[in-house]
């Protein structure tokens, strides 16, 4: 039989396991590619925190679609940007490239343009396609092919599901936490870390382990 002390042990040490298991947090982020609100997280948050503490540790999802007006009324859906048109192509553009390229890659293209002055321009997009290490020409196929289309309504169909409020819109492990969304927008990094009790040596140590 086993005696309470060892019983208790292993309870304790089952938490602790738990608590430091390997597990990577997901974080969807829903996205467009003219607000300013989320080129300032993409660019000042997100791009540093993942590529300090790396996709081991944050299982990310990009979602670039944010606020559209969809019309219906003829059995094809017409979509309106919340920036204009430009978004549009936008959004259609990084939907191609997450599709069909590595993420790290793709994260260096998304935070190159949205960086940028004209984020949607094509000479941007090119360059930091170049930049980045993906091919242009496969992005440009995307749109020929008609598979833009289809990955932008995917898009929007992940993004309806949830009716974000504001966008950007952070969700940690598919649950959306308004405290955890107003303090990544300003310290992502420190919330990633929250989560993962310190793992990794890209925290500070001195956080605690607070989840609310």
């Amino acid at each position: 039989m086993m005696s309470a002390k060892l019983l208790t042990f292993l309870t304790f040490f089952g938490i602790v396991a738990k608590l430091f298991a390997d597990d990577a947090v997901k974080v969807s982020v829903y996205y467009e590619t003219l607000c300013s609100d989320s080129r300032a997280f993409i660019t000042n948050q997100l791009y540093s925190t993942y590529k300090s503490i790396g996709s081991d540790i944050i299982a990310l999802e990009l979602i670039p679609y944010g606020n559209v007006f969809e019309i219906n009324t003829t059995g094809t859906v017409v979509y309106s940007c919340q920036h204009g048109p430009q978004e549009c192509y936008g959004n259609k553009v990084h939907g191609c490239a997450l599709t069909l390229f590595p993420l790290d890659d793709t994260l260096n293209f998304i935070n190159c343009s949205e960086a940028a002055w004209t984020p949607v321009a094509n000479d941007t997009l090119h360059q930091c396609a170049i930049q980045a290490g993906i091919s242009w020409a496969r992005i440009e196929q995307c749109f020929s092919s008609g598979e833009a289309e289809k990955i932008f309504a995917a898009n929007g169909e992940k993004t309806n599901s949830i009716s974000p409020s504001f966008i950007p819109t952070i969700a940690f492990d598919g649950k959306f936490n308004q405290t955890y969304q107003d303090e990544a927008l300003t310290d992502f990094k420190k919330i990633i870390c929250r989560l993962i009790y310190n793992r990794s040596p890209a925290c500070s140590r001195n956080d605690p382990f607070i989840v609310y």
